[in-house]
Formats: C-alpha cells, sequence, structure tokens
C-alpha cells in the first residue's frame, strides 16, 4: 500500500528568520493494507491517490455503489471508520459504537465493503491464520513481531494476540517506511551541506529545521527521499506544508 507525506517549515526558536518542515505519511496505514489486499483496490489508488486518505470518496462510491459526486458526508464517515478498524479487527458491534447505528446496520455496511473488497477480507484472515501457523507476523521490510499466544487457550489472551496479529505487519510497515525515509532526509541533507537539519520523528511525521533561504531546497528534498523510502505498488505520495510554527505548516 503507498502512502502519502505531507510536509510542514515553521520558524524556529533559534533564529527569527529560519523555518521548520514537518513531513508525514497519512494513511500510509490504508495503503498498506490495499497493496497487500486487492487489485480493484490497487486500481483504485492509481486512479485518484487519496482514496484511502483525507478524501475517501472514490472508495465510499465503490462501497455504496453510486457515482463519486453523490456520496454524502455520513458515507465518507462509514467508510473511514471501516478503512481504519477493519485492518485492526474492529467487530460489528465496535462499528456500530463509533458510527452511533444499530449492530446490524454496522453488519451490513461490513459485509457490502468486503463483497467490493474482497482482497482485504482475505488479506486479514490470511494474516492471523499464517501467524497462528508460524507464530509471528512480518512488515514489508521483514521485521517480525512474535505472538505465541496465537494458540492460548484464554479465549481474551488469543483474541487479543488475534487483534495484534493484524495490526502489526500494517503498523510495523509503516513504522519501517517512515525510519528509512528519515535516514534519507537526515542522510541527504549531511551530504548537501544544508544548513538545516531534523529535529525529530513523531509517528509518521517528520519535523525539521529549515536555514533561512532553503525552504524551497528542502521541501524538494524531503520530497524526493519521502517517496523513495519504499517502492509500493502504489506510489507514496507526499504533501507538503510551511509555516513558522509548526502548528502554523500543518496541512
Amino acid at each position: 500500500m503507498s502512502s502519502v507525506t505531507n510536509s510542514t517549515v515553521a520558524e524556529p526558536r533559534t533564529s527569527p528568520a529560519a523555518c521548520r518542515t514537518a513531513s508525514t505519511y497519512p494513511a500510509v496505514a490504508a495503503r498498506t493494507t490495499a497493496i497487500a489486499a486487492a487489485p480493484p483496490i490497487h486500481h483504485l489508488v492509481r486512479r485518484a491517490p487519496r482514496a484511502l486518505t483525507g478524501g475517501l470518496y472514490p472508495t465510499a462510491a465503490t462501497v455504496f455503489a453510486v457515482p463519486p459526486d453523490q456520496v454524502t458526508g455520513a458515507m465518507r464517515a462509514k467508510v473511514k471508520a471501516m478503512n481504519y478498524g477493519l485492518a485492526y479487527g474492529l467487530s460489528a458491534y465496535g462499528l456500530s459504537q463509533q458510527l452511533g447505528v444499530e449492530t446490524a446496520e454496522a453488519q451490513a455496511l461490513m459485509d457490502g465493503y468486503f463483497l467490493r473488497f474482497g482482497g482485504v477480507r482475505d488479506y486479514l484472515r490470511g494474516v492471523v491464520d499464517g501467524a497462528r501457523r508460524t507464530g509471528f507476523t512480518e512488515t514489508l521490510m521483514g521485521r517480525r513481531r512474535y505472538l505465541p499466544d496465537l494458540t492460548s487457550d484464554n479465549r481474551q489472551r488469543r483474541e487479543m494476540a488475534e487483534r495484534m496479529a493484524l495490526n502489526a505487519p500494517i503498523q510495523g510497515s509503516a513504522a519501517d517506511i517512515i525510519k528509512v525515509a528519515m535516514l534519507g532526509v537526515h542522510q541527504a541533507l549531511e551530504a548537501s551541506g544544508s544548513g538545516s537539519r531534523l529535529l525529530l520523528q513523531v509517528h509518521d511525521e517528520l519535523v525539521l529545521e529549515v536555514a533561512p533561504g532553503e525552504t524551497d531546497a528542502v521541501e524538494e528534498l524531503v520530497r524526493t527521499h519521502m517517496a523513495a523510502a519504499y517502492d509500493l505498488a502504489v506510489p507514496l505520495d507526499v504533501s507538503v506544508g510551511v509555516g513558522r510554527t509548526w502548528q502554523d505548516a500543518g496541512h
């Protein structure tokens, strides 16, 4: 699955003339799921890179079988909840609580979602089944998480391990990608002799302090190295924001 990077530039406390950039991967987890799941999702995201991110309208249109311009805010909200919840073992009851609807309606929404994106359902089932056989899950870059409780006789421990098995390869792959991006950006800044610096990583976001006059060059550098952090079937997209503070640079 692919991911979107967002970047922000803000004025640092150390110099009134400098600024900071923050770059992030919105919906990298959803895109990672799409890569593993089904060609229809690949095609959807290739046509509309934000289908699984902030917009969600193409996905909602597919789920509800309506044209994108007829997708309502309520439809979008329901699909957003499913996009992010189902990958982590969200039940029909849990979805109903999030959406404020009856469990039967939530189950119908889930059934409709999986009917159109059956690859997601198959992928999620396969992740748990595979982890139960091997004892671990694995990220795109091969990092493992061992889950011995998948075969526990204790139902609560077993179900918790199943949720972890769903979560680990998706969130773990997103974490791997941002770490590779962080190293690439840092090394490129040093190699270029730039006066700008990488300050910190916050989840799927990188925050940088940009020296005076380097905003455009740093933005290009960040876009290049974050987009190239991992070769996904759905290419990584990068969005950049600029501001005097981290908050101002938000996007």
